[in-house]
């Protein structure tokens, strides 16, 4: 997407919207947090010769078409809309316009103040575990002094960061049998951002850690928001069959 500049990119990032919001009934609320995801999935399926991997476009795109007069889209909280009415091509000729002389000019504005920001300040320090080849491995008590931060370099805009791991195991507390899952941290930051290599030790400490699957999805959740305080978090555990049972735990955390 490189900068959002233009009309013809202008006209793609509608185009994606308009195709989520033709599914959507009428006065039916809209989070950011939970479209953009989708959104750039759908981007980069419908143009595949312009793969992105960032939302900031569409991020724009959305908050775009909600500033239009008689919007279809209707702010009701902070990073909530409802959805009042069918889109028309009128709007597709104002969200051009709006795009392209607001929104596009944010976006340049914004690359600026991010090369100016990453240069003014190491973004590594602080970080022990990062770079360091004498890593000191817990498989058996895991801690939230483990995870490790840094600063946020945008923290005027909401922005979703996933982290999936594969090769996650604790033992059952009862059994001592191993338990298998794939643990996914979501989260929209506020401050802080968290250093995957300290996630990937604080995930390898639940090896030898016996506990309920409950209690340890709920113990990620609680640890990951001690250390970074993020806006939400997400955290889904999909553990292994045991006994012919799958069992899938989702917590949430958001700020008021």
């Amino acid at each position: 997407m490189g900068m959002y500049r233009g009309r013809k990119q202008a006209g793609k990032v509608f185009a994606v919207i308009r195709q989520f919001l033709v599914g959507v009934p009428e006065n039916f609320a809209v989070k950011r947090k939970d479209v953009l995801p989708f959104l750039l999935k759908e981007y980069n399926r419908q143009y595949p010769n312009d793969v992105v991997n960032n939302i900031t476009g569409l991020d724009d795109g959305l908050r775009c078409l909600a500033e239009l007069e008689d919007s279809p889209l209707k702010k009701i909280d902070t990073g909530t809309y409802k959805f009042v009415r069918p889109l028309t091509k009128q709007d597709s000729q104002r969200f051009n316009r709006n795009y392209n002389k607001s929104f596009a000019k944010k976006g340049k504005e914004y690359r600026t103040m991010k090369k100016k920001t990453v240069t003014s300040a190491s973004e590594t320090e602080g970080l022990s575990q990062l770079g360091n080849h004498k890593t000191k491995y817990e498989y058996d008590n895991p801690s939230s002094e483990i995870l490790e931060t840094f600063q946020n370099q945008y923290p005027g805009r909401d922005y979703v960061v996933e982290y999936i791991f594969k090769e996650f195991s604790s033992l059952c507390p009862k059994t001592g049998q191993p338990d298998f899952a794939v643990i996914k941290v979501e989260y929209i930051p506020d401050k802080l951002c968290i250093e995957t290599k300290s996630l990937k030790l604080y995930f390898l400490a639940y090896r030898q850690y016996g506990s309920f699957m409950e209690t340890i999805t709920n113990k990620i959740l609680e640890d990951c928001v001690e250390v970074c305080a993020p806006r939400w978090m997400k955290i889904t555990s999909n553990f292994n069959a045991r006994g012919g049972t799958l069992i899938n735990v989702e917590a949430e955390h958001e700020t008021d």
